[in-house]
């Protein structure tokens, strides 16, 4: 025998992975007490009851009074009409109608005497088989036979699970003496309605019974639907007579089945859940009295409020009144600290925050799965009032997860991808050979390496792309697209790259790979390369030195540079006229080469105590990145020959440096390499290296790099930069920054792009904006000493803000204006960071959302400086109508969240313009900016979290239908999309038809994504759970920071798993507001704590 204590280990191991698993105890043959033990102390659920093998009367009356009581008292047993150790029902008589009746007596019995419903019976006695099962073979069930007795049993079902009589709370007592032949029990429900069981156990005899004056009005049969009439007998009592095996089950009248029964298990069972989830919060020996009806109510008509609430209950007054502690929580506006998830998530990977529920819905029952690396969760449905079917499950680890449905109807099985993130562990040692690591020079150039090394994925991935102009950024050029390295180590050549790689790291500094080559017999060397640019000087240096390994090993490397000299856009393919090209303008000496094919551009190669060799040779590279943007998909370059390096075990390291700096007349000095990069970095450290690479000089100024390979500077993304910048320190950057662009501005306008030194493209209504917002910030870290700043033309920084506020009232040369009547900006198409155009792709003509909020923070920002008024009215007044009309207009009551646009026509009021119903990402930064706020942005964040987060990355647009529709058409004027279901989950393919249309709708961006977390600490500041939240969210960028280009985040990712990182792979603003943010959490401390 399985001892107790195995058991109770079994079955907890069981439940805490399948938590609805009942076990049900055959202790057939064995001591009563035996079968008490392993109910009470050993964890099983229920036990045979052997009525199956009592059918006389004097073994029928006293066992199932044990029955009654043990069930009662120890532990369910449930009555089996029939097992597969005995022999079967219908084989008791040869005659049809005999062994019918005898398996309806026994079927009737075990049902209609079972507690709390306990009854069941093996297969085949439906169809009345008379062949004895065995287990270990196949054996007939009379499958199908017209004699049967399905509709009984199902009669016998329906009683059991509907009427009150057969409740687990029904009180159950036998009227008859001990062993009558015709047993009778007293049934009587909770709601007072009671049940006469009578049944004549002599399946041979008929029998009477007297029936008492207390139940002379239960006389209709529930088996049968008729009523009975009692007889007198000779003592003038009144009796019932029982054919051979007859089973009455007496009432005093018809019955309907109201679904009662089933109402009361789904209440029990929304209860247990309701109850399981209260214990994941608050001890057992904590709950106080309540009913758990109640609290099932309380579950049922509100789960996310519900879930919500469980943090903040107050322990104290639980512990007296649990329903009233519940309430008191479930009433206070917390954050919602749990994660919905249904079907239509499976397209994405779901960020679910390590303290949150996971709510999981589905308008069918299902069985739900969950399995992560830390273990696995399983747990059936529950129906609630909403109609929907509900699993609750508790906060995860850290981890990835696989969450599984598996509807009970069998039409449909679903799959969804999870990130369990928290704001800890991160990160660990990286050997990602797929990524990309990018050093920059300050002024514009870079260089980008493949982690498998000499490996290359795109046209702009380039050794050395250097920006020839001296003043600021310009198209960056390429002059080497790559290096390949091998090693000969004791005649024995290998390539290092990725498939010798044994560790990398990098920082703002330097790129440092750590080889292993193998030699014969065994031997082996480590191999390092570090590479970094020179501040401000177009230069990519090299360091090579031999590490561990065999000393006595032999070693040389070959290093070839293969050349282009091309614009950054441009390609270069081998024909003879680029042979010729390359060939007449280089030269070679001992230690490299010259490259001058103009005088305004050269690029000298040269080592340190190296030999070079003059080798030409032409490679061919596939660039992937541009086929799957439909773009030509390869290119060439030129080698002019290689390095031959020697190492031995005593030789120091090895320099060596490309060069594309002027005048050419002398090898440059070599320069001192940089400490080398940690092997991991924590998130805050790796946020503010990567700054470096995007502060750049902008002739006497500071200007920021939107993005490599192919950004440079533009001015809504240098603004929105500066507030990362100015947070992790670089104050006099930004204020250079704001002297560079205050110096553009010109009636309100400041340019959107900028070419070298070419600032004509105005098209830009949130650049000025956001130049407000920085200046706002600057002041509170430098005093407001920095409005007297002169930025040039005569100008101080308070009237450039006067002058940008002035130019939008009165209107300005591009469009923008504002509405006398509501005092919110309109805007012309494409003037917001959505500005995709040619095909139209997110148009947001009209009132943008964002523009407005940053409009109110500039007239505010105006009325505290206390400059004068311009002719349109004071700056507090028109601030204060704005902020109203823009809370009241946006909003969409049936959404939940407000309007991303007022579409309109230039000169319509904001009052008469149309409601953009698509959810954006843009709905977060008013409420980051604390423009919008209360039980309105609690709702959106709510809305945004449900639609728009996924890991690292806000989507630009909600999987939503839309109105009044979003078409995006060709030049031509075909329909690229649906117009009412916009929503792009995939970033590839042909530009104009496929990219540009996903662009802004559905593609996920970096750089909004912090502002959201923040919203959640502004809408909630003194919840701690939404500062968790926020961290945990924020956090989830590690994935972004591990792969594409190491330490830095993507522009873009799909919308739809596995949210492949798309366009600039490095990308300033989305870097500026993760550490900005991941500052602003840091500093943030909420002055309450949570109650539980």
């Amino acid at each position: 025998m399985v001892p107790v204590p195995a058991w109770r280990r079994i079955i907890q191991q069981v439940r805490s992975l399948f938590p609805d698993t009942l076990f049900h105890l055959e202790g057939l043959g064995g001591g009563w007490q035996d079968t008490a033990n392993l109910l009470q102390g050993g964890g099983m659920h229920w036990a045979y009851s052997e009525l199956f093998q009592n059918y006389a009367p004097h073994e029928v009356g006293p066992y199932l009074d044990h029955c009654i009581q043990a069930s009662q008292q120890v532990g369910l047993l449930v009555h089996y009409s029939e097992t597969h150790d005995n022999q079967r029902l219908a084989a008791r008589f040869t005659d049809r109608q005999q062994a019918r009746m005898w398996s309806l007596l026994r079927n009737r019995l075990c049902a209609l005497t079972a507690v709390a419903g306990g009854f069941g019976f093996t297969a085949g006695v439906e169809w009345l088989a008379d062949e004895q099962l065995n287990v270990h073979n196949s054996r007939g069930l009379n499958w199908g036979a017209e004699n049967d007795i399905v509709a009984e049993l199902r009669q016998l079902t329906e009683l059991l699970t509907e009427h009150p009589c057969f409740a687990e709370d029904a009180q159950l007592r036998r009227l008859s003496m001990v062993d009558h032949v015709v047993y009778a029990l007293l049934r009587q429900g909770r709601d007072g309605s009671s049940i006469v069981v009578l049944a004549n156990l002599d399946g041979e005899h008929p029998h009477s019974w007297p029936l008492p004056s207390a139940y002379s009005s239960c006389t209709f049969d529930l088996v049968t639907g008729q009523r009975h009439q009692p007889q007198n007998n000779k003592k003038d009592q009144l009796t019932l007579h029982l054919q051979p095996g007859q089973v009455l089950c007496l009432s005093t009248g018809p019955w309907e089945n109201t679904g009662a029964g089933s109402a009361r298990r789904l209440h029990q069972r929304q209860a247990a859940y309701a109850m399981q989830a209260l214990a994941e919060h608050i001890y057992l020996a904590d709950f106080g009295p309540a009913d758990p009806l109640h609290i099932a109510e309380r579950f049922a008509n509100n789960p996310a409020g519900f879930l919500t609430a469980l943090r903040h209950v107050d322990g104290a007054l639980a512990r007296k009144d649990l329903l009233a502690a519940l309430d008191q929580a479930m009433a206070g506006d917390h954050y919602p600290a749990l994660t919905r998830w249904q079907v239509s998530d499976q397209p994405r990977i779901t960020l679910v925050p390590c303290h949150h529920w996971l709510l999981v819905c589905h308008p069918h029952s299902f069985r739900c799965s969950l399995s992560h690396q830390q273990g696995e969760f399983h747990r059936e449905s529950v129906l609630l009032a909403d109609g929907q079917h509900y699993v609750c499950i508790p906060p995860q680890p850290r981890s990835e997860g696989l969450l599984e449905l598996h509807c009970h109807d069998g039409h449909c099985q679903h799959r969804g991808q999870l990130r369990f993130s928290g704001g800890d562990n991160w990160p660990g040692r990286l050997r990602p050979v797929d990524a990309m690591t990018l050093l920059s020079n300050g002024r514009g150039g870079m260089a980008r390496l493949a982690v498998d090394f000499g490996h290359i994925s795109s046209k702009y991935d380039a050794a050395l792309a250097a920006n020839l102009h001296p003043g600021h950024p310009v198209d960056r050029h390429v002059f080497i697209k790559r290096l390949r390295l091998w090693a000969e180590v004791d005649g024995f050549i290998s390539p290092l790259n990725g498939s010798s790689l044994r560790e990398f790291s990098n920082d703002h500094r330097s790129s440092h790979w750590h080889f292993r080559a193998g030699g014969g017999g065994g031997s082996w060397l480590d191999i390092h390369l570090q590479a970094w640019m020179p501040p401000g000087s177009n230069s990519l240096c090299l360091k090579l030195w031999r590490g561990n390994g065999h000393r006595e090993s032999d070693c040389r490397l070959v290093l070839r540079p293969d050349l282009e000299d091309r614009s950054f856009h441009g390609e270069t393919l081998r024909n003879a006229g680029t042979e010729a090209h390359f060939r007449k303008h280089i030269s070679h000496n001992a230690q490299g080469c010259l490259f001058h094919p103009a005088a305004d551009r050269q690029l000298r190669l040269h080592a340190d105590a190296v030999e070079w060799l003059a080798e030409e040779e032409w490679s061919h590279c596939q660039h992937s990145v541009e086929a799957s943007r439909g773009q030509h998909d390869a290119g060439d370059a030129w080698s002019p020959g290689y390095w031959s390096i020697s190492l031995d075990a005593a030789s120091p390291p090895v320099h060596l440096c490309a060069s594309a700096e002027l005048p050419s007349d002398a090898p440059p000095a070599m320069p001192a390499a940089p400490r080398l990069a940690q092997q991991s970095l924590g998130l805050e450290e790796r946020l503010r290296h990567a700054l470096n690479a995007y502060l750049v000089r902008r002739d006497d100024g500071k200007t920021v790099i939107a993005g490599y390979p192919w950004f440079l500077d533009w001015g809504r993304d240098t603004l929105i930069c500066a507030r990362g910048y100015l947070a992790a320190g670089h104050h006099d950057s930004v204020r250079e920054l704001l002297q560079v662009f205050g110096r553009f501005e010109e009636q309100g306008t400041l340019p959107n792009i900028i070419h070298g030194n070419q600032v004509g493209n105005r098209d830009t209504v949130d650049a000025p904006l956001w130049y407000g917002i920085v200046a706002e910030e600057l002041a509170t870290v430098l005093g407001d000493g920095i409005y007297d700043d002169d930025l040039g033309h005569g100008r101080s920084l308070a009237e450039v803000l006067r002058s940008i506020a002035v130019g939008y009232l009165d209107g300005t040369a591009g469009g923008i204006s504002v509405d006398p009547s509501s005092a919110l900006v309109w805007s012309p198409s494409h003037f917001t960071w959505m500005d995709t155009n040619y095909p139209a792709g997110t148009p947001r003509r009209g009132y943008p959302l964002e523009i407005q909020a940053l409009w109110v923070r500039l007239l505010r920002h105006l009325a505290r400086l206390d400059l004068p008024a311009s002719r349109h009215g004071p700056w507090g007044e028109l601030a204060d109508r704005a902020a109203a009309q823009l809370d009241h207009l946006f909003w969409l009551p049936e959404q939940g969240w407000w309007a991303d646009c007022l579409i309109a026509e230039k000169g319509l009021a904001a009052g008469k313009a149309v409601r953009d119903t698509a959810l954006r990402s843009n709905v977060t930064i008013p409420i980051a900016l604390s423009v919008l706020g209360g039980a309105h942005a609690r709702s959106t964040l709510s809305a945004c979290a449900e639609y728009l987060v996924v890991p690292g990355a806000l989507r630009s647009l909600a999987p939503l239908r839309v109105q009044p529709g979003i078409p995006v058409r060709s030049a031509s004027g075909e329909l690229l999309n649906d117009p009412q279901f916009p929503y792009q989950g995939r970033y590839q393919g042909d530009e104009d038809r496929e990219r540009k249309p996903a662009y802004h709708n559905g593609t996920a961006w970096t750089w909004p994504f912090p502002g959201f977390c923040e919203a959640l600490v502004t809408t909630w500041p003194d919840d701690p759970h939404a500062l968790a939240a926020a961290w945990a969210y924020l956090s989830s960028i590690d994935e972004l920071l591990e792969r594409g280009c190491l330490g830095h985040l993507p522009e873009i990712v799909d919308g739809n798993a596995p949210h492949q990182q798309r366009g600039c792979d490095a990308q300033a603003w989305g870097v500026t507001e993760a550490l900005r943010v991941y500052l602003r959490l840091q500093n943030h401390k909420p002055s309450t704590t949570s109650a539980s």
